[in-house]
């Protein structure tokens, strides 16, 4: 039987918070780390920090976005799961929208029409890019042009279906995917399908919520002493609700693995 916890409770999380006070005190993480209201890319472009942590994969992170050349470092195993979170981010029409016909057209549009894909990730063809190669899908500046020169620039990505994207010429943006995708470990497949339904937990969800907002940034910094903060970081959880909510998503998840 599959157990949910606490993660916050866990000994990983612990000696994960324990290495960042090391190198808090060593003098290795920002001071003001947990109260700057800086991105991370904000402050690695000022050079005020010389690297940042981040969950990406290829494509995700770009020397221009960080200002200038950068290296990323693999901390971590590459894994994959059932990417099904009730959490996660979902395109949605709403009941009350008065055209929900059109918008499903133009859900269907972002996920089977390279045209509409390439328009909102790159802008308009012959202005804002030109394609060098059709079969490959590579597209280059028009000439004289730089990235800075644009008149369009999406800078949050899309979603929709990213296949359909093209690439920048001189980028192997496909093949390292490829290669990442790989070397990838299945992670939990044998939950896939199942979504938690926390309606009824709303008031505990916000409560815990609130903990970990007024928690994370002190504790993730390194800049508390750990055992006086983060006994209390527990006991909030705990007083929040979070072992309600464990408990019933382990209710949920037994019930899910029953009936599969």
């Amino acid at each position: 039987r599959e157990v949910f916890q606490d993660f916050y409770e866990t000994e990983d999380y612990q000696e994960f918070l324990a290495w960042l006070h090391r190198w808090y005190e060593a003098g290795y993480i920002y001071p003001d780390a947990a109260v700057t209201t800086l991105s991370s890319t904000e402050l690695l472009k000022s050079g005020t920090v010389l690297s940042i942590p981040s969950s990406s994969s290829p494509g995700m992170f770009t020397e221009e976005s960080a200002g200038e050349e950068i290296a990323c470092l693999k901390l971590s195993p590459v894994a994959y799961g059932p990417n099904n979170s009730s959490t996660g981010i979902r395109w949605v029409i709403p009941a009350g929208s008065e055209r929900q016909e059109a918008a499903m057209r133009f859900l269907n549009l972002m996920f089977t029409d390279q045209r509409i894909v390439n328009l909102f990730m790159w802008g308009i063809e012959g202005r804002d890019y030109v394609v060098t190669d059709s079969e490959a899908g590579l597209i280059a500046y028009p000439e004289g042009m730089e990235s800075a020169d644009l008149v369009y620039q999406n800078p949050l990505g899309l979603y929709g279906n990213m296949t359909l994207q093209y690439e920048m010429e001189g980028e192997s943006l496909q093949q390292e995917l490829a290669d990442y995708a790989a070397k990838a470990v299945p992670v939990g497949m044998e939950y896939a399908g199942f979504t938690f339904d926390s309606a009824a937990l709303t008031g505990e969800r916000e409560m815990v919520r609130q903990v970990l907002n007024r928690y994370l940034p002190v504790l993730e910094s390194g800049s508390v002493d750990l055992d006086t903060v983060y006994p209390a970081f527990i006991a909030d959880l705990k007083a929040a609700g979070m072992d309600k909510i464990i408990a019933e998503k382990q209710r949920q998840l037994d019930l899910f693995l029953a009936e599969k």
